[in-house]
């Protein structure tokens, strides 16, 4: 950390050289007077004396002497200028303005072809200004310069967007916009959006995307009405890398490491030796399964050190066919080796007398994740004429992780010092692949459409989830206790259609433009799941010692045992089909755009499982119509002033799985479905204001406020008997959710800083029970009123990052922040228990030095995590286990009570990027 302080401090001071005489100034367009960044600037009579023009259109010339100097002015597209200037013996600084006027081309007849740098920060900006509804826009230079490597950390930067983080491993998961849970989301590919390898909900893991695919990643927070309405919070937009307009390769390599691994091994185990089937699923549902069908070689785990992390990617690409055909292909490949070390405090199902938090152990966990990311991008697109172009493209992600746990739980309070030690391996196989082949055509000069003609699927498989537990205490050794072995698949298919039409009829002058169309997806989704529980052998009627898994001899007890759950609610079926149509309209006044229209959809969702025709909730469906107006208006205060405002209705549908009567055994908890979960709808208001100081420079400020009727948040629940806790999904009230948002990127020469801040407020009203003895003495449990805010929101979110960007040296610096407030992870049954994820704050750092002159050979470097910090989990209630029996490790404030504490340590990454 010092030696990355001292080098910006050096780098400051180089550049803050300053000489006796200087000559300063700004090189912008003579049209537009935005800055020429990259121009030349240099004295004829003395070369020594030159500059680059910076990010903010400046340039300084030091060591300028006494008397006449020919300045020259050069940039790639203009006219080259000359200015004479005069220096006098006492002139310190002197300042100037230089305009360069375009070159201009007289010939007879040309044709043009020209194509935006579309991952270029000045077109991101440009977007967002231009946007007709509500957008934050990341580009691919910004991805590139920032220190993640997947889409999911890239949103951490974003304005308004929370993460979460896995156990295992620290990495970001899944994206909160607003506030809102990650349900209230959804997640496009160019503009499409995908179905989701989640077993139980439509939600996207996005650190299933490399991030270096990405050409901009854009973030929606207003809907119009040709968009899907099932987002309250907003959507993730990841549109990926275009052919080229010539012939493109990059290629890139990089090396890292995660410092845990510095500290402790690294717990491995043989991939290969899991069985991706079930023998259910091998021999039929029907097969008693014998032990010798289980292996052991996933419980062998190996303590060794850590390889290190490798990342590899390459693009290329070209036009053909004079240009009619353009193809890109792109393909990134992620090896990383991570984990996190855990204190975690197993809850009681039932707290203490007057809802004080109880606890049966202290708990210790050991994670050791091995994640395998791939992506493989190609897109196609052909020019037919000048009326007719069709698109191809293809997207494949896929995401293997291999996960060692160890836990070690020690009972509190015993006197004899209970332990429970339980090892686990998981595999976790996820993928996601689309394709989509599009048309674009214009028919007469008012009148055009386009269609999409859409496959995608999702899945995920999770074979062999197995787990072993032996315990012990403080004068016993260990005894063998029981074996686990859970399968688990899942598949989200859909087929979809789009069509668009757009109609520009001239009225008195004016151009308004109508667009009409509709949608149709059928999805289809089917879940597998299976578990066998194994028992030890007793040895001479006495339980088993355990000494290592090889001995350890387990046997089928209970009926149909070795069956394990052929027949169970949490295999389900699930078809669906949407219908969506929608009509808008366009129209300019002045400096005012308005978008105004309507979104009719109609969702028709049957689920079924094999459980017998007695079994309440077998089958089900859920078929429901929703009408969802907008409204948007831009007013251009002026040429870089907007003032934007947005109203849009908007719904969330329930998970599918989660409207599954299914039973799931948690670690902690066991889940539980709800048949009667209904869909949340929303009213959703944004106003904002926004300054574009010049291309690359940008200042937003605004508001939200969204009204949320039936939101939906997992609650404790004894639907199964009082002394039984499950984890359930449930529909709750009117939540509201409103909030301010402030965005910021200024650059002084090549210094820049960049930054937003989001502060969110919600309100939601639910009920609660409370354990407390009554006025007799007796211990009742009553409900109760309680107002909080939505699961998952936090109130501050800040991002802050110092750039460095010298054109000269080809060297580009980033030292950024994250941080993210508090806020409820976990949603208690009980008054006043719920879990709160505590402020969490990142520091990292990035760079990228051109090693050649022509800049096609760069290196970079990463280091995320700088700060070392811990992910903090607490109860605010009065905390009684600071000391004594019942003491539990971190606690610090007789206030509250620490019940989780994960610490990931950083991880640091090198690399070289060629690019021709």
């Amino acid at each position: 950390m010092k030696k990355i302080l001292l080098f910006i401090l050096c780098v400051v001071l180089l550049e803050n050289n300053l000489s006796a005489t200087v000559i300063k100034g700004y090189v912008l367009d003579a049209k537009n007077k935005e800055p020429l960044i990259g121009a030349v600037v240099y004295d004829q009579n003395n070369m020594k004396v030159n500059d680059v023009v910076g990010m903010d259109g400046s340039f300084k010339l030091n060591n300028v002497n006494e008397g006449s100097h020919d300045l020259i002015f050069k940039y790639i597209g203009y006219e080259i200028k000359e200015k004479n200037i005069y220096v006098a013996l006492n002139h310190k600084v002197v300042h100037m303005t230089v305009f360069l006027e375009p070159k201009g081309l007289s010939l007879a007849q040309v044709d043009v072809v020209a194509q935006q740098n579309t991952e270029s920060n000045a077109y991101a900006i440009h977007k967002e200004r231009t946007a007709e509804n509500v957008e934050n826009i990341l580009s691919a230079k910004s991805i590139q310069l920032s220190p993640d490597i997947t889409v999911a950390n890239v949103l951490s930067r974003m304005p308004g967007v929370t993460v979460q983080r896995t156990a295992n491993s620290g990495e970001g998961q899944y994206a909160i916009i607003r506030g809102m849970d990650k349900r209230y989301n959804y997640t496009l590919v160019d503009g499409i959006k995908i179905p989701s390898p989640d077993d139980k909900n439509r939600y996207v893991p996005m650190d299933i995307f490399p991030a270096e695919l990405i050409s901009n990643l854009v973030v929606i927070k207003a809907l119009t009405p040709d968009m899907e309405g099932d987002a309250i919070g907003g959507a993730m937009d990841l549109i990926l890398k275009d052919a080229p307009p010539s012939f493109l390769f990059t290629a890139n390599l990089s090396v890292g490491y995660n410092q845990l691994f510095f500290d402790r091994p690294f717990y491995q185990f043989d991939h290969q030796a899991v069985h991706l089937k079930s023998p259910a699923e091998m021999y039929g549902a029907d097969y008693p399964a014998k032990v010798s069908d289980f292996t052991i070689n996933n419980l062998k785990f190996q303590r060794v050190r850590a390889l290190p992390n490798f990342n590899g990617g390459l693009s290329i690409g070209d036009r053909f066919f004079h240009k009619k055909l353009g193809v890109i292909v792109a393909v990134s490949n992620q090896t990383s080796y991570s984990g996190s070390n855990d204190f975690f405090a197993t809850p009681r199902a039932k707290p203490n007398v007057d809802n004080m938090p109880g606890f049966e152990y202290m708990t210790t966990r050991y994670y050791s994740t091995q994640n395998n990311r791939l992506g493989i991008h190609n897109k196609n697109d052909f020019v037919i004429d000048k009326n007719n172009r069709i698109v191809l493209y293809n997207a494949y992600f896929q995401l293997n992780k291999y996960i060692s746990r160890n836990s070690v739980e020690t009972a509190l309070g015993t006197g004899v010092g209970n332990v429970i030690t339980k090892d686990r391996s998981q595999t976790q196989l996820e993928s996601i692949y689309n394709t989509t082949l599009q048309g674009f055509h214009t028919l007469f000069p008012s009148l055009s459409f386009d269609w999409s003609a859409v496959y995608s699927k999702a899945w995920a498989n999770n074979p062999d989830d197995v787990q072993l537990q032996y315990n012990s205490t403080i004068i016993n050794a260990p005894t063998l206790q029981g074996l686990t072995h859970k399968w688990s698949h899942n598949t989200d298919q859909d087929l979809a259609g789009y069509l668009n039409v757009y109609w520009k009829p001239k009225f008195d002058g004016s151009t308004p433009e109508f667009q009409f169309g509709g949608m149709f997806r059928h999805k289809s989704r089917n879940n597998y799941y299976n578990e066998y529980s194994l028992t030890p052998e007793l040895i001479n009627n006495e339980p088993q010692s355990f000494t290592t898994i090889d001995s350890a001899k387990f046997v089928f007890q209970g009926y149909n045992a070795n069956l394990g759950s052929p027949v169970n609610q949490n295999d389900y079926s699930v078809i669906e089909n949407v219908v969506a149509y929608y009509g808008e309209v366009k129209y300019t006044l002045d400096k005012l755009n308005v978008l105004a229209g309507v979104r009719m959809e109609q969702t028709d969702l049957h689920y079924s499982t094999p459980m017998p025709v007695s079994f309440v909730g077998r089958t089900g469906s859920q078929i429901y119509s929703d009408i969802l107006p907008g409204i948007h208006l831009r007013y251009a205060l002026a040429r870089n002033q907007n003032l934007r405002f947005s109203y849009f209705t908007s719904i969330s549908r329930p998970g599918y799985f989660e409207v599954i009567p299914y039973l799931v055994s948690g670690e902690y908890f066991d889940e539980e479905g709800n048949p009667y979960l209904k869909r949340s709808k929303a009213q959703n208001l944004d106003f904002r204001y926004e300054l574009f100081p010049s291309s690359s420079e940008q200042i937003l400020a605004g508001f939200f406020y969204k009204q949320i009727k039936d939101p939906i948040e997992y609650s404790l629940v004894q639907d199964l008997g009082p002394s039984s806790l499950q984890l359930k999904p449930q529909n709750f009230g009117t939540a509201l959710n409103y909030g301010f948002e402030f965005v910021f990127l200024k650059y002084f020469k090549n210094f820049g800083i960049s930054g937003n801040y989001t502060f969110t407020k919600s309100r939601i009203t639910t009920y609660k029970s409370s354990y407390q003895r009554n006025a007799s003495g007796d211990l009742v449990t009553d409900s109760v009123l309680v107002t909080r805010p939505m699961q998952g929101q936090a109130e501050n979110i800040a991002n802050l990052s110092f750039l460095y960007k010298n054109l000269r040296w080809g060297l580009k610096m980033q030292l950024a922040f994250v941080y993210t407030g508090k806020y409820i992870s976990q949603v208690s049954g009980y008054y006043g228990l719920d879990y709160w994820s505590m402020p969490y704050t990142t520091m990292d750092f990035s760079f990228d030095q051109r090693l050649t002159k022509e800049g096609k050979l760069h290196i970079f470097g990463k280091a995320r995590n700088i700060l070392n910090a811990a992910a903090i989990t607490r109860i605010f209630r009065p905390n009684s286990y600071l000391t004594g029996t019942y003491q539990l490790p971190d606690q610090n404030s007789p206030n509250s009570v620490v019940v989780q504490k994960e610490i990931y340590k950083p991880s640091y990454l090198i690399g070289v990027r060629y690019s021709f």
